[in-house]
């Protein structure tokens, strides 16, 4: 989650998903959670940071 919000560290999952890919994967199911502490995707109940929801 961390790495696929930050521009400069994105290129880190799509590497992990092409090799995985040459491996056969077709299909991947993500979970992702973090409440509070750094860079939180829910910081408070009900709030979300949509910084964490934005890649592009």
């Amino acid at each position: 989650m961390y790495a696929a919000s930050d521009p400069s560290q994105r290129y880190k999952v799509s590497s992990a998903f092409h090799e995985a890919t040459s491996h056969g994967l077709t299909v991947a199911r993500t979970w992702a959670f973090s409440d509070g502490g750094y860079r939180p995707l829910q910081y408070a109940p009900g709030f979300y940071n949509e910084q964490m929801f934005k890649v592009k």
